[in-house]
């Protein structure tokens, strides 16, 4: 954008302040010299009452909204956005304290169990390509104002539609997720019918209903990308992708286990072929040691054809 441009270049000295850590849940620094440019502007014409020409962006915002631009956020995208919709705000700032927001989120965890998805629905204000060059605003003395004959609003609104879980760590199984009113977030008044959620369990997108606890297993560890879709009583629709990770596997009580050692199995054979490497950690002639672990499918209690998988060993 040619006006956001200029503007940053005028206020380059800024950035040596401004630079903080995206994975950080701190504000973006201090920008009482860059918000000096924009004081003067009539907010009569704002009418979201949040400008994004005031943030000094560390997130690619046009990617996130919910249209055309589906990107794929993370949780810490997900904050920056958050404070930088707070940032732009013309006023008072539009969204709650962002680490009250991730404390009653883990209170709603540690007392319940349950993972608050957080949505951000926010629509927002930037100055248009051409609003300098058609006069619609003026540049003078380092500040911008309105131009009194202007024909039309120097603004247009955008959208920025994102969406993350507000808790860090998923489990495999037992999983449940909720999405309330206490962590929607937005200033768009649309009444909402509906959610549709793809989990990437699988199982498509389902659709729920704001409040209604969702549970859900996952058959493996790793990254799962999230898809969600808003359906306005109007029938339109928003959509968004996160991605979480499972990082650990809820395995339920074993049916049966043994291990294979020398203690218990006298007739093993130690390892015999042995090279000195120097390192102090290798020990010639150390015995190996295994351990079985079975879980029986219900109703049965015999192996038959069972796979047997060795892992190799790695120095």
């Amino acid at each position: 954008m040619k006006t956001k441009l200029l503007i940053i270049l005028i206020f380059s000295f800024e950035f040596a302040i401004c630079q903080t850590p995206v994975i950080q849940i701190i504000d973006s620094g201090s920008t009482d010299g860059f918000n000096k440019v924009f004081e003067t502007l009539d907010t009569n014409y704002i009418t979201t009452k949040i400008l994004y020409d005031k943030v000094l962006p560390f997130v690619d915002i046009f990617k996130f909204d919910g249209i055309d631009s589906i990107g794929i956020a993370t949780s810490d995208e997900w904050c920056e956005i958050y404070f930088e919709m707070n940032k732009g705000a013309v006023n008072t700032s539009q969204l709650p304290n962002i680490t009250n927001t991730f404390q009653n989120a883990n209170n709603i965890y540690t007392e319940q169990n349950i993972i608050p998805i957080g949505i951000l629905n926010v629509k927002y204000n930037i100055l248009k390509d051409s609003a300098l060059e058609n006069g619609l605003v003026y540049l003078q003395n380092g500040q911008i104002y309105d131009s009194p004959n202007k024909s039309e609003s120097p603004y247009e609104e955008k959208r920025v539609f994102t969406v993350t879980n507000l808790k860090s760590n998923i489990q495999l199984s037992e999983n449940k997720f909720i999405i309330s009113d206490d962590f929607y977030f937005s200033n768009d008044t649309l009444p909402i019918d509906h959610f549709e959620i793809d989990f990437d369990d699988g199982a498509g997108f389902n659709l729920y209903q704001k409040n209604e606890i969702i549970n859900i297993d996952y058959n493996f560890i790793g990254d799962k990308i999230v898809r969600l879709k808003i359906v306005f009583i109007d029938n339109s629709v928003l959509t968004a992708a996160f991605k979480m990770i499972t990082a650990s596997c809820d395995a339920p009580p074993y049916d049966f286990q043994l291990t294979f050692e020398h203690s218990t199995n006298p007739a093993m054979s130690s390892y015999y072929v042995w090279e000195n490497t120097g390192n102090e950690n290798d020990k010639n002639g150390a015995y190996g040691k295994a351990t079985i672990t079975i879980w029986y499918a219900p109703g049965n209690h015999v192996l038959t054809k069972p796979f047997i998988l060795l892992d190799g060993f790695d120095p």
